[in-house]
C-alpha cells in the first residue's frame, strides 16, 4: 500500500541518515585526534630533546601502519584493529613515562588525553563497521603486548615510534573516511559479499 511504501521509505532514509551522521562524527573525531596527536609528538620531541624522528630501531617493537585488504570496508576494519593495538602501546608508553616524569607533567596529561581520544575514536569506528555489516566479526583484541625491560633511551625511542606511527595511521584514516561518505546510500559489492550501505 501507499502508506507501507512511505513508511519503508522513511525507515530507509533514517538508516541512511544515521550512517551519514556516524561517518561525519568519525571524520570529525579523526581530525581532532590527528591534530592532538601531531602536537603531542612535537611536544614529546621537545621535552625529550630528541633531534630527529625515529621511524624504527632494532629491539623496539611497535605496531605497523600498513592497511590490509583492497576494499574500503577492509581498510576500515584494518584501521579499527590498528587503533585497538595502538591503545595498548599507548598504555605502555604511559607507564614508562610515569617513571621518567613527575605526575604533574603536562606530557603525562597529554598522553592520557590522546589515549582517551583514540579509545573514543575506536569505539566510533566499531559502531560504523556494525552499521555497514551488522553480522561482521571484527578484531576482538588478540593478546595485549607484554612490556619489555628497556633502557631509558629505548623507552624514549619506543614512545617516539609509537606516537609517530599513531599519527601516520590517523592521517590514513582521514584519507579513507571520505570514501565512506561517497558510499553511504549506495549498494556496493565488496569481494564476494554484497554489503548494503544503506545500513
Amino acid at each position: 500500500s501507499f502508506l507501507r511504501t512511505a513508511a519503508e521509505s522513511g525507515q530507509e532514509s533514517c538508516r541512511s541518515s544515521a550512517c551519514a551522521c556516524a561517518v561525519q562524527q568519525a571524520q570529525r573525531l579523526t581530525a581532532h585526534t590527528e591534530w592532538h596527536s601531531a602536537n603531542l609528538l612535537r611536544r614529546y620531541m621537545e621535552s625529550e630533546e630528541l633531534s630527529h624522528l625515529w621511524e624504527g630501531v632494532a629491539g623496539v617493537d611497535a605496531p605497523g601502519v600498513k592497511l590490509k585488504g583492497q576494499s574500503f570496508l577492509e581498510h576500515l576494519e584494518s584501521i579499527y584493529s590498528g587503533l585497538k593495538v595502538f591503545s595498548w602501546h599507548l598504555d605502555i608508553v604511559m607507564e614508562n613515562q610515569k617513571n621518567l616524569h613527575l605526575s604533574s607533567s603536562l606530557l603525562l596529561h597529554d598522553l592520557s588525553d590522546i589515549s582517551r581520544r583514540v579509545s573514543y575514536l575506536t569505539s566510533t569506528l566499531h559502531h560504523l563497521l556494525q552499521m555497514f555489516h551488522p553480522n561482521g566479526i571484527y578484531f576482538t583484541g588478540g593478546q595485549r603486548p607484554t612490556p619489555k625491560t628497556q633502557s631509558t633511551f629505548k623507552q624514549k625511542i619506543y614512545a617516539n615510534i609509537v606516537l609517530l606511527r599513531l599519527n601516520m595511521l590517523l592521517q590514513q584514516t582521514q584519507q579513507e573516511l571520505p570514501r565512506c561518505r561517497r558510499l553511504v546510500g549506495c549498494q556496493k559489492s565488496l569481494g564476494n559479499i554484497s554489503y548494503n550501505l544503506h545500513c
